[in-house]
């Protein structure tokens, strides 16, 4: 499955707070099968899969869930 790297990668791009190393592990321990399984093909940038995934939340699991709202809203 050569589009999970790429894709987890996108999502570090989307959000300025995980630029820290911690918070992009925890993003791809929390989100990364949400992100795959709901937003595929959310084109990155602009913080478009962070949107896909607030957009989702009745469907995240809880752990992704957590983590995306903790992040701040887009501006």
């Amino acid at each position: 499955m050569k589009t999970l790297p790429a894709a987890l990668a996108a999502l570090f791009l989307l959000v300025p707070v995980m630029a820290q190393a911690q918070d992009r592990q925890a993003a791809r321990q929390a989100c990364g099968a949400d992100m795959q399984r709901l937003c595929k093909g959310v084109m990155p940038g602009g913080g478009r899969i962070l949107v896909c995934l607030r957009k989702h939340d009745a469907d995240l699991s809880p752990a992704c869930r957590t983590f995306v709202q903790s992040q701040p809203p887009a501006k």
